[in-house]
């Protein structure tokens, strides 16, 4: 299954797949022209390649690209209806039957084979908010606002990415990241983005350095904390709520900074990039990975769709963008990369081993709606990726001494 799952992202035929071997493609040491790497722009999919739909309903379906080549019309026919008068069978219902080993027909068919009364029909029981810090009994837990964060989804996130980690890229792949600040156990290192606290976790443990962690969601920042300190690290890696759009941070207190696809929803990047700067001593070092679009194709309709999509709104910057406006505030701009490769290839690896190390129907009924809207998030993600207008960047600056 994992195999065909990557051959239906890759739209090939799963019977001939050669995996690609993991990794960025900056472990090669290769020099990328940001033009050349930015590719060609699309407004749609590859001349030759079989559409989205098409190669879904290969993956679920176990065909290969011939075999769905030569069923491409009826396909076609099925968007609405078939002459027998058979409602198309659609991607959450698909996803729903594979997960519980049931007939695709036998699920739609309880369901009523309506997409949006999915949700409602899966949600047997309602589990507010997330878990919670100890409180004292006289205490309330304080009220979480961000409700793109249940416990059902934290629950689901950290069994396909790992705990701690709510997307691609686990701890190897962040210490990769961090490996130029050489730190050590007088540093004090801001996440920026902490989530679920895992990156900062990973950093405190095999760096000693003192993490801060700093998350715009109440809600993740309330379950990064509960974790940090069910590991011991509460005072070593905390995690804090913070929102991004008013941060306050000590000046001249960090001596690193690191984020991770974490502030491409950040209106005023301004601000918050001033702050960064003022919170770093002098000869502080600034890294992180984000989302970013291409100034060509910032109109674009798998744009629209992507931000449209997501749960937070983004606010994207083009790389060119965001390297001139670090350059304004004086930092020393010493990487601008395009790691959009990598960053796909670890969408892939994380699905294929969630795949391979779960067995349909293993996933507790209350969180199999959960389970589809990740899938479908991510495969948004993904679209948006393959239609060469957003991008991952990895971004690495030095405040210069004065």
């Amino acid at each position: 299954m994992g195999a065909r799952l990557k051959a239906w992202w890759d739209g090939e035929d799963p019977q001939t797949l050669i995996e690609t071997p993991g990794g960025d493609e900056d472990a090669k040491g290769e020099d990328l022209d940001r033009e050349d790497a930015e590719g060609e722009e699309t407004d749609g999919e590859e001349e030759g390649k079989l559409p989205f739909s098409f190669r879904l309903k290969a993956w679920w379906d176990g065909h290969d690209a011939e075999e769905l080549a030569r069923t491409i019309r009826e396909a076609e026919d099925a968007e609405e209806s078939d002459e027998s008068g058979e409602t198309n069978i659609s991607f959450r219902v698909r996803f729903l039957a594979w997960w519980q080993g049931k007939n695709a027909e036998d699920v739609a068919a309880e369901l009523g084979i309506e997409d949006e009364s999915l949700r409602e029909t899966l949600k047997k029981k309602t589990v507010a908010g997330v878990a919670s810090l100890e409180f004292k009994a006289e205490e309330a837990p304080p009220e979480l606002t961000d409700k793109n964060w249940p416990e059902e989804r934290i629950k689901i996130v950290e069994t396909i990415w790992g705990p701690g980690f709510i997307g691609p890229g686990g701890v190897e792949h962040v210490l990769k990241l961090v490996q130029p600040f050489g730190m050590n156990s007088s540093m004090n290192v801001l996440d920026l983005g902490a989530a679920l606290g895992g990156p900062a976790r990973a950093i405190a443990e095999d760096s000693k350095a003192w993490m801060t962690g700093m998350e715009n969601s109440d809600a993740l920042a309330a379950a990064g904390m509960e974790r940090s300190m069910k590991a011991g690290l509460s005072k070593k890696a905390p995690v804090t709520h913070a929102d991004f759009e008013t941060i306050e941070l000590r000046p001249n207190f960090f001596d690193r900074v690191f984020s991770k696809e974490a502030l491409f929803t950040v209106a005023d990047k301004e601000r918050l990039f001033k702050t960064v700067f003022a919170a770093l001593k002098n000869e502080g070092q600034f890294v992180f990975t984000d989302y970013m679009v291409r100034e060509r194709g910032a109109e674009s309709q798998a744009v629209k769709d992507w931000i449209a999509h997501e749960p937070v709104q983004p606010h994207p910057w083009s790389a060119d963008r965001t390297e001139a406006y670090l350059k304004h505030l004086s930092f020393d701009i010493r990487v601008v990369e395009d790691i959009t490769k990598g960053a796909r290839q670890r969408i892939f690896d994380g699905w294929q081993k969630f795949i391979d190390t779960h067995e349909p129907g293993s996933i507790a009924d209350e969180l199999a709606s959960s389970l589809v809207d990740e899938a479908e998030h991510w495969a948004r993600r993904v679209a948006a990726l393959d239609s060469g207008n957003i991008r991952v960047y990895r971004i690495y600056a030095l405040k210069p001494k004065k």
